[in-house]
């Protein structure tokens, strides 16, 4: 049986419990999240002096936290320079995007070969009631219900390997979610197919649940150029997220 613990903070497989706060996992916990909203300039390099300074630490937990960020794949590193912010790719998205899907589909035909899925009722009750106020609905709270429905959906897989990578997929998927989720015309679009995903599951129809996914992969797709270029620019600082409403939510 897969392990159903809930992470704090939401950061993938990271486990950021309450430690002291110059602790390696307060380190790097904080640092994964300015990493996740793409904090940092493209390509910028992340100079150890000026983040012991911004994250109150010391030299030896913050250059463990970079090297374990770097394994995750939010940092990147070179030889005798340092470490460096990544840039936004369409290109990482889609294979993170494509990915995510086809663990998705072999969960939903895991759970259809079942006698009955389960775990899945609360996640699919924190999407129905959002229909009939998509243009209202709290982002963070639609980004939230979205990613607790596809890792509920990749227990069914019984591997815990495959759920590692939703909780992945979803930290390093986070940003372009809510750039899109930002886009009046796009909200309503998103949660009616989640909607009616949930609905799918509800009625053990693998079949729909499937081309459900597929045709929201296709969308995603086809928008991560424009969302890549859109969180490039703000990155750069051209232009700003609303970060106090990222950080009123536990994803974050």
């Amino acid at each position: 049986m897969i392990e159903r613990h809930v992470l704090d903070g939401n950061l993938g497989t990271a486990t950021c419990g309450p430690s002291n706060v110059k602790s390696l996992n307060s380190v790097y916990c904080r640092l994964k999240k300015m990493l996740i909203h793409y904090e940092f300039r493209p390509g910028q390099q992340l100079h150890i002096a000026e983040l012991v300074e911004t994250l109150s630490t010391s030299t030896t937990p913050l250059r463990e936290a970079l090297m374990r960020l770097q394994a995750e794949r939010f940092v990147t590193a070179t030889p005798n320079k340092g470490f460096f912010a990544k840039t936004l790719s369409s290109m990482e998205m889609r294979a993170w995007y494509e990915a995510a899907f086809l663990v998705l589909k072999y969960s939903i035909q895991c759970a259809s070969r079942a006698d009955r899925p389960w775990g899945i009722a609360g996640s699919i009750s924190a999407w129905l009631p959002l229909r009939p106020f998509a243009r209202d609905a709290d982002l963070i709270e639609i980004c939230a219900a979205k990613e607790s429905l596809y890792e509920d959906i990749s227990r069914w897989s019984n591997n815990q390997i495959m759920l590692d990578h939703i909780r992945d997929f979803n930290a390093h998927s986070r940003f372009v979610r809510m750039l899109d989720l930002e886009i009046p015309e796009n909200i309503e679009a998103i949660t009616d197919d989640m909607t009616e995903l949930s609905m799918a599951l509800r009625d053990l129809d693998a079949e729909s649940a499937i081309a459900n996914l597929e045709g929201q992969l296709e969308k995603k797709l086809g928008r991560l150029d424009l969302l890549a270029k859109e969180g490039t620019v703000r990155s750069l600082g051209f232009a700003s997220i609303p970060h106090q409403s990222f950080n009123r939510h536990p994803l974050i």
